[in-house]
């Protein structure tokens, strides 16, 4: 299957030709009414389930969820969100598997990587790439969550840099023979079935490339190592996973042999929009832990809330919050639009929304004074889960290289500026603001462009 790859980036552009249907669709998590039907059926239970059962500090105190929670958890469908209704699962589109996993992540953000995982990276490059033999013998026991998904990419001597990676899959007759180890494989202690990137070096005539594998865990030559101790989100899996002499079908190669690059960057969109998602759910608990305790505590005779400088964190973190639930259903609108074009923008999430999420967290201890610094008060794990959002699924100042790339390709911003004030009816002070950041950005690239001799 060829699958959907990723579409050169035009951020403004697309925003200026679809500002009015976007408008619309901001309102809400889904695409659809069945879907909302089937969201809010969900929710009920969701909701029940981790206020009755989920504690992320005992949780983060034992280093994992237990038997019980996942169960819970397979019960739920939560296994199944990405997954199509054909094999099993929800069938949700990218907005509104982000609803689910901010709801989770509220609550414990280790049991909403573990999802979030699944139902991104761990089972997306199947769902798009897969052939329907691969996806008619395992979606379904991914969707019930028999069978839990992880995707082995970075190496201990490659992270960002993918191309590098040493990792080697070599045709042997009818057979892939898999060599090589990936470090910090998020959920490979609970999972049966890993998405491997892997060097396919001379595969079908081609000098150098890169495939994706689907590889069951269980095969013979394959070693996991240790659970890694974490600063935060404890809770969840993490281990190195080692190949040797691993002997997989070809069948076994996901979409086009020596486009896993391609490949990847799709998946990634994914993953990366899911992340900023369960970002969001940890800056909402910050804000509301961070409100309640200026409600109540009293300095100088009256509540941190009614001083100044208190009001202003919290304005500006609400703020946030906002941008950062409009920006995630842009880009579960926009994929859902065109699957394989939010490059751009699922970058610019994972990148704004890791961040803001951190400075959530970091207000709120500041907030709590001393207390916030002591353990027992719940407010340091918040911030100790926080800190991994910043580089997982590629590190922000790699990120914004990249959204640095795009922009320098992309149109003039003036133009399509000018066009989506017209049709958003935004007119005065804001409109002369938005254009005159619009002419500086464009100074800017122009200038880079000369320097680095980009036409």
């Amino acid at each position: 299957m060829k699958g959907p790859y990723p579409a050169q980036p035009d951020p403004f552009g697309r925003l200026a030709k679809q500002a009015e249907a976007l408008r619309r669709h901001l309102s809400s998590w889904t695409c659809s009414g069945s879907e909302w039907e089937s969201l809010q059926l969900l929710h009920g239970g969701l909701d029940r389930f981790l206020r009755d059962r989920v504690d992320d500090a005992a949780i983060d105190e034992r280093g994992s969820f237990g038997n019980e929670i996942l169960e819970h958890a397979r019960n739920l469908g939560l296994f199944g969100l990405s997954i199509p209704q054909e094999h099993g699962g929800f069938g949700f589109t990218l907005k509104a598997c982000c609803e689910v996993v901010q709801r989770i992540a509220y609550h414990d953000r280790s049991l909403g990587v573990t999802v979030g995982l699944h139902a991104g990276l761990g089972t997306r490059p199947l769902v798009a790439y897969g052939s329907e033999e691969l996806k008619g013998r395992h979606l379904p026991r991914m969707a019930s969550g028999e069978t839990i998904g992880c995707f082995c990419a970075t190496e201990p001597e490659a992270g960002s840099d993918i191309a590098s990676l040493k990792t080697r899959a070599v045709l042997d007759g009818d057979r892939f023979v898999l060599n090589g180890s990936k470090a910090f494989v998020t959920n490979a202690g609970l999972a049966g079935l890993a998405t491997v990137v892997a060097r396919t070096d001379g595969l079908d005539g081609s000098r150098r490339g890169h495939s994706l594998l689907l590889v069951p865990l269980d095969l013979p030559g394959i070693e996991l190592g240790p659970e890694e101790h974490k600063l935060g989100i404890r809770g969840s899996s993490t281990r190195p996973i080692y190949f040797e002499g691993v002997r997989l079908p070809r069948t076994n190669l996901l979409g086009e042999p020596n486009r896993g690059l391609d490949q990847l960057g799709y998946v990634l969109c994914w993953g990366r929009t899911i992340m900023a998602a369960g970002c969001l759910g940890l800056a909402r608990r910050a804000l509301r832990t961070a409100t309640e305790h200026v409600a109540g505590r009293k300095q100088f005779g009256r509540a941190l809330a009614q001083f100044p400088a208190v009001q202003r964190m919290l304005a500006e973190r609400k703020t946030e919050l906002h941008l950062m639930k409009l920006l995630l259903r842009a880009c579960g609108q926009f994929e859902a639009d065109r699957p394989g074009s939010i490059s751009w923008e699922s970058a610019l999430a994972k990148v704004f929304c890791s961040e803001a999420a951190w400075r959530a967290c970091d207000d709120c201890l500041q907030l709590h004074g001393g207390s916030g610094f002591i353990e027992d008060t719940g407010v340091a794990l918040l911030l100790r889960d926080a800190r991994i959002g910043r580089i997982f699924e590629g590190a922000n100042e790699v990120l914004r290289h990249h959204m640095g790339l795009g922009l320098i390709g992309a149109g003039k911003s003036g133009e399509h500026v000018a066009s989506l004030c017209e049709t958003a009816g935004i007119d005065g002070e804001p409109r002369s603001r938005l254009e005159s950041m619009a002419q500086r950005l464009d100074g800017a690239i122009e200038g880079l462009k000369k320097r680095y001799g980009v036409r």
